[in-house]
């Protein structure tokens, strides 16, 4: 979760407006940390019941402006029922669930099987990857939004952190490092076009994405997954599961 406060307190340090941010203490230590960020969502952090209590509390006095919450699942229900003022058998509006995985300590002894290549993307496929991810932004659950998907994907591009899977001159997918953190690299958009699917080809990118990190100073990389099921490709792949978390739409 800390990852997740580091990536947003970045964008505050880059000038990027956040609309609060603070910590709550119980006997001088921290005991729960929040953010408003820019599309006006609480990020909780881990915390007690109590603490959450005190955070909404302090909320609706302040007046916030909250369209939601997001943060590990049990935290964000709670908090989200008492900003709602609602009952235990009344249901939630939640708009995502997510779990979040790192990559194992081990070192990668991944090897790509003959003919198939990850290379850095470069502008000419930008065509292509465009439209890879207005398909990427389509098929998430939710919908993601499809101009930041693009945005997302040309930033991406740009920094040289996008890569092509590649089998026989045939560019199968796309993938790369959307997000970076004090010491973990994040795994974005990992897409292989609707003709190569169920072949591996995910699987080998994504590993090949992970052997590329351990390679750098930061080593780890951090993985989203809105597909919860045990057959998990993450899981797969030997990543550890960090947590449960979930986005509650608020009415």
């Amino acid at each position: 979760m800390n990852n997740l406060f580091w990536e947003v307190l970045k964008k505050w340090n880059d000038g990027k407006k956040i609309y609060w941010a603070g910590n709550l203490f119980r006997n001088h230590q921290v005991a729960m940390s929040a953010i408003i960020t820019t599309s006006h969502y609480l990020l909780l952090s881990t915390g007690e019941t109590s603490s959450l209590k005190r955070l909404c509390a302090y909320g609706k006095r302040k007046k916030w402006k909250l369209n939601g919450v997001t943060g590990p699942s049990k935290q964000a229900e709670i908090f989200a029922r008492f900003w709602q003022n609602l009952e235990m058998e009344e249901s939630l509006a939640k708009s995502k669930d997510f779990e979040i995985f790192h990559s194992a300590d081990a070192v990668s002894r991944f090897t790509l099987k003959k003919g198939i290549s990850v290379q850095k993307a470069t502008s000419f496929e930008w065509p292509r990857i465009r439209l890879w991810a207005i398909q990427f932004a389509h098929e998430s659950n939710p919908q993601l939004d499809l101009q930041a998907s693009i945005l997302m994907a040309k930033s991406m591009l740009n920094h040289q952190n996008l890569y092509l899977l590649r089998k026989e001159g045939n560019t199968l997918g796309m993938g790369g490092f959307g997000r970076f953190t004090p010491n973990r690299m994040i795994i974005n958009m990992v897409f292989i076009s609707k003709e190569y699917r169920r072949r591996g080809y995910a699987s080998a990118l994504t590993e090949s994405l992970i052997q590329k990190a351990q390679k750098t100073a930061l080593s780890k990389c951090l993985l989203f997954s809105d597909y919860l099921q045990a057959d998990n490709l993450y899981k797969k792949l030997g990543c550890e599961s960090v947590g449960r978390f979930c986005e509650i739409k608020f009415n």
